[in-house]
This record gives structure tokens, sequence and C-alpha cells, in this order.
């Protein structure tokens, strides 16, 4: 999870989420790796191999910060909290040149953000196995339960 609201205690219907998410972590996709390892060549055909799956990854030295400016109007009542994830992708390589083998990780995520909006009062159903584990902590940090 990168980012997360206060929660809004909507006691009417028509109430809208708009608090900016606090970011909890953040990611720069990079390559680890000792000298003399070519990072940016290495993270470009690691993103090649991911869109061959339809799986796009974020371009090299991107820096990922949760979004702002995001809002949702509700028309029930209850106690809500925004929330914004990256699925990410670490993968461990080996480079090999002039007869020197460099292990390294190349460290990433898919470009396309996941979020949501949960309702402290419903348990969500219908869910992945990771949107239920950010739902389980969206819980823990900001409904209270554990």
């Amino acid at each position: 999870m990168t980012g997360i609201t206060p929660v809004l205690d909507a006691v009417t219907k028509g109430m809208t989420l708009d608090e900016p998410y606090t970011q909890l972590n953040t990611r720069t996709a990079t390559v680890q790796a000792g000298p003399p390892v070519p990072a940016e060549e290495i993270y470009r055909q690691m993103v090649a191999t991911y869109a061959e799956e339809r799986r796009p990854l974020v371009a090299y030295g991107t820096v990922h910060r949760p979004a702002t400016g995001d809002s949702s109007t509700f028309f029930w009542t209850g106690r809500f909290v925004g929330y914004v994830w990256i699925r990410a992708v670490d993968v461990p390589f080996r480079y090999s040149c002039d007869g020197v083998t460099n292990e390294g990780t190349v460290i990433s995520w898919e470009s396309v953000g996941r979020g949501g909006v949960l309702n402290c009062a419903r348990q969500d159903i219908k869910a992945s196995a990771h949107e239920t584990e950010m739902m389980r902590q969206v819980r823990e940090l900001r409904c209270g339960e554990s």
C-alpha cells in the first residue's frame, strides 16, 4: 500500500471524501547491482518481457507517489477510507560479462495503479487475494480493526 486517506465519517448522504492520501511508501524503478552491470539495458529487457505478457511496467527511474486530487461522493452514510497501492515486481537476475557474473534485482511495478474506497462497516466481497490484503491493512490502519 502506498497511500491512505483519513477516515471520512459520512453522517449524512452526499458527503465527499477529498482528503489527500498520506504517503505510506515510495518506490523508485531501478536496478540494484554493482558495476559493470548495464542497469538501464537490463531494466528495458525486463520491461519488454512483461509487455509481452500484457503487464506493462513503469519507466526506469520513475518514482511512485500516491495520486492527489481524487474525490468520492457517497450517497449513503458510514466511515470511508480511500487507499492506493501498486503491484510490485522485483525480479532477481544474473549478468555475465568477460567471465565475471554479477547478481542483482530489478525493482519495478505494474504501470496500472490500484486503489479503492473502503466502508469500515462493511465486509468486502469478490476481491482478489491482493485486494483483500490491502483492505485488511486499511481496516487495521484506519478502521481500528486488528
